[in-house]
């Protein structure tokens, strides 16, 4: 194959790849008992198979690639001391293993596509999922207004109709009917509304764009249709360490005060309770740490460990039937105490490595080079403390395969980019000999 074929053929995949981002939100999961995946995976794993086999070259050129592997390696190890532990093979799990291994090709391929991308892609990547969250919302409101119920329903409820899901907590099964999927999107869905609006937030700051300030503010309004507490709280954190980045320290001090002033007058007046009792605020307004059934979880787990104090180590088998044998429930909620029962503490420190080098990285390309694409690492640094929390109190907001890809689509590109240009420009400034 000649070069030009070749960057030909390169140039059709990285189109592929990019319509598959786009598109991948908007449709339901197939659902095969037990098993759901996008359509898109099936062609994805072709793809990775046949491309792999042409290029063979593997890449392992960053940590964030090598903690990945290493964090599987562990959790397939776990799983097989589960199995020698409780005496049986919990199935689910291990193909939900399998899926997650296979996200290690996300990380992977943009490295092979990333010449062949550009800013403006990346721009029309993030476009369409603000066109799926405007559309889901617009779902929601319709049906908030025709058919309108109770706001413990909106808040607590799990319906598409009154939540901002879309087709992602659904699977078409084999009979051809959509039906809803075990557990809930919306954790998830509420963080990935979150970092599309950090990213654009870095998008404004490099541009200062009035139509970025127009996205960002229905961002902020869809978010709350998620009603998704850990969506605010990665929002929050994202927000608040772009202020500490670019706002001075007396500044800060003065907005605090003055934001400190109105919260006890909104307090004072009745105000504060009003505002509280709406939607998804009225999640975190409400919240009973003692209540909470994360509480609970969290004592269950910490109990097994002290009277089991190998399991620190090996853990106690990756997969929810292991973890119901254990502690009588099939997570513990977060993924971190979640990889600490199942997996054991290095896998936790592996974990911990992964978000810790995203941030790094992240930090680092977007302080040394000015181009196109250091606003997406400057995003992605605002995000990565946010989706860190989210990982420690919410689910697996780690490994979701509606948005795994994109996340590290941007990063590996805008990283691979601003590498690359920071090379050239170190070569170039090394004086001739």
């Amino acid at each position: 194959m000649t070069l030009n074929r070749w960057s030909v053929g390169m140039r059709l995949i990285a189109q592929y790849y990019l319509l598959f981002l786009c598109l991948n939100i908007f449709f339901p999961k197939i659902n095969l008992g037990g098993t759901s995946f996008y359509f898109f995976e099936v062609t994805n794993a072709i793809l990775f198979a046949l491309f792999f086999i042409l290029y063979r070259k593997f890449y392992f050129g960053n940590q964030v690639v090598k903690t990945y592997v290493a964090l599987m390696v562990l959790s397939f190890f776990s799983y097989w001391a589960g199995f020698v532990k409780f005496g049986f093979l919990d199935a689910t799990s291990f193909g939900r293993l399998l899926k997650f291994t296979f996200f290690i090709f996300y990380i992977v391929f943009p490295y092979y596509l990333y010449r062949y991308i550009t800013e403006r892609q990346i721009a029309s990547v993030l476009n369409f999922q603000i066109l799926f969250f405007l559309l889901a919302g617009t779902y929601v409101i319709y049906n908030m207004i025709t058919s309108p119920a109770s706001m413990v329903e909106y808040i607590w409820g799990y319906d598409n109709r009154y939540r901002l899901v879309g087709f992602t907590g659904y699977g078409i099964g084999l009979d051809g009917k959509i039906e809803r999927l075990a557990g809930t999107t919306s954790v998830s869905m509420g963080v990935f509304v979150a970092f599309v609006f950090l990213i654009l937030l870095a998008v404004y700051h490099f541009t200062r764009r009035n139509i970025i300030l127009i996205k960002l503010t229905l961002l902020l309004f869809l978010l709350m249709l998620t009603y998704s507490r850990t969506g605010v709280i990665v929002l929050v954190t994202g927000v608040a360490y772009y202020v500490l980045l670019n706002v001075r320290s007396l500044l800060i001090w003065k907005m605090a005060i003055v934001v400190t002033g109105l919260v006890g007058v909104a307090w004072l007046s009745g105000v504060l309770e009003s505002i509280g009792s709406m939607g998804t605020l009225s999640k975190l307004t409400g919240l009973s740490p003692l209540d909470d059934p994360r509480v609970v979880m969290l004592g269950e787990g910490i109990r097994y460990l002290i009277e089991n104090p190998e399991a620190i180590l090996l853990g106690s088998g990756y997969g929810e039937k292991y973890s119901l044998e254990a502690v009588g429930y099939t997570h513990l909620e977060g993924i971190f105490p979640t990889t600490l029962l199942t997996s054991g503490i290095i896998a936790v420190i592996v974990l911990a490595l992964q978000f810790y080098f995203v941030w790094w990285y992240a930090r680092w390309g977007s302080q040394t080079i000015e181009s196109r694409f250091n606003m997406y690492l400057y995003g992605i640094r605002l995000f990565a403390p946010g989706w860190f929390l989210s990982s420690l109190l919410s689910g697996n907001t780690f490994q979701t395969d509606f948005y795994f890809p994109i996340i590290y689509f941007i990063f590996m590109v805008s990283y691979l980019r601003a590498r690359d240009q920071h090379y050239s420009l170190s070569v170039q400034s090394v004086p001739a000999l």
